[in-house]
């Protein structure tokens, strides 16, 4: 079973990796600005989608919705992205690492 650390570490990767090949596909945005940004949403929301997963048992299509708007709304205020593009990014990151994590931690 995967440490919290390196599932947090694993999500970063996984989401930094969209992150950057968005940027870098419609080159709207400093990569640094990016990064940091997924980065800092991601110590932010990973640690209460894990709470309310684990600790509450809340389901967890609800919770990555709520964490898709949050972190839509986070690139929006940091990167200045249209809220197109920062709910685009949102979706495509959050359904890329919840689709590893489902994979890394089913339990039948």
């Amino acid at each position: 079973m995967l440490t919290y650390l390196a599932a947090l570490l694993i999500t970063i990767g996984l989401e930094v990796a969209v992150a950057t090949a968005l940027v870098y596909w419609q080159r709207s945005l400093a990569l640094t600005s990016i990064v940091s940004a997924c980065v800092a949403l991601n110590l932010l929301t990973h640690p209460l989608a894990n709470m309310l997963r684990m600790g509450f048992s809340v389901p967890i299509l609800p919770i990555e919705v709520v964490i898709i708007l949050v972190e839509a709304i986070g690139y929006r205020l940091i990167c200045q992205l249209p809220i197109s593009k920062s709910i685009t990014l949102s979706v495509l990151a959050n359904g890329l690492s919840m689709f590893v994590g489902i994979i890394a931690f089913w339990r039948p």
